[in-house]
């Protein structure tokens, strides 16, 4: 990776002393992109339900398409490097905000319950597609009955 970016292996540490550093800085990055996509997009949607199908939809579809991100999120959630852990819960932390933002008519004493079963649903999933127990069409149909059940 030094070589591609044309430095040094050693400013590469310098600025990264562990690779989990690096790969949640990588895995922000990325995300930074992914959520300034999202949130142009979900403006035209007229529902919470619809709104959070939506970013459950596209969440899935970015991890298919790279789906070496998702294994970094998997290695960053029980990665014991504080520096990382740390990187990785702002991360996270963006995410449910996001995820928050978009439930605009829901109670708010409900919408905490529902980020909750949003978030493990979709990493749940998530974790059967990386194991190749579950195809992306499954994780997405998924998506889809979950949101019409919770928001009936």
């Amino acid at each position: 990776m030094a070589e591609s970016a044309d430095v040094a292996l050693a400013t590469v540490y310098r600025y990264f002393p562990s690779k989990e550093l690096l790969y949640v800085h990588a895995l922000c990055t990325w995300g930074e992109t992914f959520e300034s996509k999202v949130r142009g997009q979900n403006r035209n949607l007229n529902s919470d339900a619809a709104r959070m199908r939506a970013l459950l939809r596209r969440t899935v579809r970015a991890y298919g398409r790279y789906p070496h991100f998702y294994k970094l999120t998997m290695l960053l959630e029980v990665t014991t490097d504080a520096a990382a852990r740390e990187v990785f819960q702002g991360y996270t932390a963006r995410f449910e905000r996001m995820l928050g933002e978009l439930l605009v008519d829901t109670a708010e004493r409900d919408r905490e319950v529902i980020m909750i079963l949003s978030t493990s649903l979709l990493g749940g999933l998530l974790r059967k597609w990386s194991a190749g127990s579950l195809s992306l069409r499954r994780v997405l149909e998924h998506i889809d009955d979950a949101t019409a059940i919770v928001f009936g």
